[in-house]
């Protein structure tokens, strides 16, 4: 996989709600699929981050900054539809009663302080 991690499907909410074989594979569908659109995007923040520190670092114009600052954020909010459609799929799969149970840990998901959310990618360090 050139250097990056596999991803396996591992939801502690799932458990939590205790979810029919059938809901776990949606949510494997689901996800997976969210994973794979989200990956390009990922590179470009990854690629949008070394970039805008490297401006920093190179004493770059505020007009430069906020365009590549503007480009990220972009970026970030392409990232965060992607991942908000996919939870929206997999909410939409549970029954009322996992809905209810999930409660509060609904808003800490997506607001990315909850156990599903991924940081967004880090650039590496840009000497």
């Amino acid at each position: 996989m050139s250097g990056r991690r596999r991803h396996h499907f591992r939801c502690s909410v799932c458990t939590d709600l205790n979810l029919t074989d059938a809901q776990k594979q949606q949510a494997r569908t689901i996800f997976s699929a969210s994973r794979q659109a989200a990956q390009p995007v990922e590179d470009q923040i990854r690629q949008s981050r070394l970039a805008l520190a490297a401006a920093v670092k190179s004493g770059a114009s505020d007009a430069d900054i906020d365009k590549l600052s503007n480009s990220l954020g972009s970026l970030l909010a392409q990232l965060s539809a992607i991942r908000a459609k996919s939870f929206a799929k997999f909410y939409g799969t549970l029954t009322q009663d996992q809905k209810d149970q999930l409660g509060d840990r609904f808003n800490q998901m997506m607001n990315g302080t909850g156990r599903w959310h991924a940081k967004a990618p880090q650039p590496q360090a840009v000497q």
